[in-house]
């Protein structure tokens, strides 16, 4: 089976790598862009670092190594896709995809309902990986030094509310694995693409901004040692071979040490499959394995899936004083989870960690 894709937003500390790639792609492709070999090698570290700080581009990665590159910028109101490509070995193989995914979620994200894009008139190839991305021709053209034309393509954004892939994954495939910088980078990929911001992370500006991206990753950084070494722990929700979300568990007293606060965040394409209670079943056995009895989860009272889980798991509901719902769990403390230093990886189909 291929790795998956990660799609990554790029950070200043990642100059080299976005300088590396963008190389890449001018050596490979010299005709495919506004710019030359020649002219980016001159460039200096300030440079790349000044580049890379440029709000939404991204890199693709598998195993380790970045096969693509492209950004997503407003250009007087409209949303463009820019510096697009793939390594000849990776094309074909979902990356396109994949980083266009996490440019619509941006433009998506601060509002737009169009993103548009440019492609070499000979570029057969690129016109026809685009139209297939829903991507049509809105008939302006553009000279371009040298006499080549470029094609300008459009495409409608729409809400994302599809399904996840066909047949609801088996108890045996969700698992809650530790966040270590693999998954980490997956995490944040799925966040940006198929995740509100506010779902995820505090209100850090308009859509998927670096403070935003910057915010998770030291979030789940800094819980990596577990309530063992701290006050919380992080997972992240794996079915089959996708991660689809992340969980929290937080003792918020320490006269209290019984009780455990839980959050957990869903990417969309995940959501009205049943996903939230198996969540939830393995999260109780992690806090009962931690020594809780009690399992409290905080939502927003018109968030009625969230609410419909707590119901269904015997939640006592209560209305909180700040409009919220407050669900309250009491947790079968006959059962046993073997506790760990940190997060174990634990599967639903047994609810112990593997």
């Amino acid at each position: 089976m291929r790795p998956s894709v990660q799609v990554t937003l790029v950070e200043q500390e990642m100059w080299w790598r976005l300088r590396d790639i963008r190389l890449a792609a001018l050596t490979d492709s010299p005709d495919m862009f506004g710019s030359t070999l020649v002219r980016e090698q001159a460039f200096t570290e300030g440079e790349w670092r000044r580049r890379a700080q440029r709000p939404s581009s991204f890199l693709a990665s598998r195993s380790g190594q970045d096969i693509g590159v492209a950004g997503v910028h407003e250009f007087g109101g409209t949303w463009t896709v820019v510096g697009m490509w793939i390594a000849p070995r990776a094309r074909g193989t979902g990356v396109v995809e994949a980083l266009m995914e996490a440019c619509e979620a941006v433009a998506r994200g601060s509002g737009a309902n169009e993103i548009v894009l440019g492609v070499m008139e000979d570029n057969a190839a690129g016109r026809n990986a685009y139209r297939r991305l829903g991507f049509e021709p809105t008939g302006r053209r553009d000279r371009l030094h040298g006499g080549r034309r470029e094609l300008c393509l459009s495409k409608t954004l729409v809400s994302r509310e599809e399904p996840m892939p066909p047949s609801r994954p088996l108890l045996s495939e969700l698992k809650l694995v530790p966040v270590d910088e693999a998954v980490l980078d997956e995490l944040i990929g799925v966040a940006m693409s198929d995740a509100e911001p506010d779902d995820v992370t505090p209100p850090l500006g308009d859509g998927w901004t670096t403070s935003r991206v910057e915010w998770l990753r030291a979030f789940h950084r800094q819980r990596r040692a577990g309530l063992s070494g701290g006050d919380e722990e992080t997972a992240a929700i794996r079915t089959g071979n996708r991660i689809v979300g992340a969980t929290r568990l937080h003792r918020s007293s320490i006269e209290d040490p019984e009780q455990l606060e839980y959050g957990i965040w869903l990417a969309r394409s995940a959501r009205g499959r049943g996903l939230s209670h198996e969540v939830l079943r393995l999260v109780a056995a992690r806090a009962v394995a931690l020594g809780a009895s009690r399992l409290v989860l905080r939502t927003k009272s018109s968030n009625a899936p969230v609410i419909a889980t707590l119901r269904r798991a015997g939640a006592s509901i209560q209305q909180g004083c700040d409009g919220n719902v407050v669900g309250v769990i009491a947790l079968d403390t006959d059962a046993h989870v073997p506790a760990t230093g940190s997060p174990a990886a634990v599967t639903a189909e047994d609810g112990k960690s593997d």
